[in-house]
């Protein structure tokens, strides 16, 4: 049996003062410390979030382009993943447009760009696994409806291709729990499900969007999730991460961690 811990974490563009990135990162070295996840989802890493990472993520090797030109334009969605377990196998980023497999602008009436990062992670003693990861836009529905229904058709491409491997797909969806693209990914003939509702112990279930703290999560659904293959893998337990190093914020989004483990 192999086991996974897995995060997610929207890390907010860089901004100045008290939210600066220099503020902020060693709170989310804080976190990553503590909670020593297998692999990670990032979103909204800007180029010099990017550069941040990797300098500072000691032990962790980051996959991924910028959404804007394929290489280092604009925000990055990348999976980072612990050097000492995994080699990278095979991966790659797809935009969530009518042409993914090239460098798209905005698709489906959404704001911006939007792309999702995978990799095939070789485990040096459990096989491959395979973590997604994305930002699906905060404007138009029709764009995160139709980019998650991509990102679920890859998903399956991809393990028709390696086989039923254990995946996880992570990301900002920019919807709760009620929310049109939470349907398209939790619906029934989904090949994924939640982590929230398959886990055997919740802590914290509570919203993950807080906006320092202007919005009250105790009153939301996350729109951060994690959502796996339940039929490669279980979850024993699922949390948002509310901690607040040095009484300050990682981001406007707590982070999202679960422990998972192979069936």
């Amino acid at each position: 049996m192999a086991k996974y811990d897995i995060l997610t974490q929207n890390l907010r563009y860089d901004t100045s003062g008290e939210n600066a990135l220099e503020r902020r990162g060693p709170r989310l070295l804080h976190i990553l410390e503590k909670y020593a996840p297998d692999s990670i989802g990032f979103q909204e890493a800007t180029p010099q979030w990017m550069d941040w990472l990797r300098g500072r993520l000691t032990g962790y090797v980051g996959v991924g382009v910028g959404r804007d030109n394929g290489r280092d334009k604009g925000e990055f969605s990348p999976v980072f993943y612990r050097a000492d377990r995994f080699s990278l196998k095979d991966g790659g980023t797809f935009w969530l447009s009518e042409t993914p497999d090239r460098v798209s602008g905005p698709a489906w009436n959404a704001a911006c760009a939007r792309i999702c990062t995978w990799a095939a992670l070789e485990d040096r003693q459990a096989g491959l696994f395979l973590h997604m990861n994305t930002h699906t836009d905060h404007v138009s529905v029709e764009a995160m409806c139709r980019g998650s229904e991509l990102i679920l058709s890859r998903l399956k491409a991809l393990r028709e291709k390696y086989g039923p491997i254990p995946a996880v797909v992570t990301g900002d969806f920019n919807g709760e729990e009620h929310s049109s693209v939470y349907a398209v990914m939790a619906a029934s003939d989904s090949p994924v499900g939640d982590a929230k509702y398959l886990a055997g112990r919740q802590i914290n279930a509570c919203g993950s969007f807080h906006n320092f703290l202007k919005v009250d999560v105790s009153k939301h659904t996350p729109i951060d999730y994690i959502f796996l293959t339940p039929d490669a893998l279980r979850a024993k337990t699922y949390q948002v991460v509310t901690d607040n190093p040095d009484g300050g914020y990682v981001s406007d989004h707590y982070a999202v961690f679960a422990e998972l483990e192979t069936k």
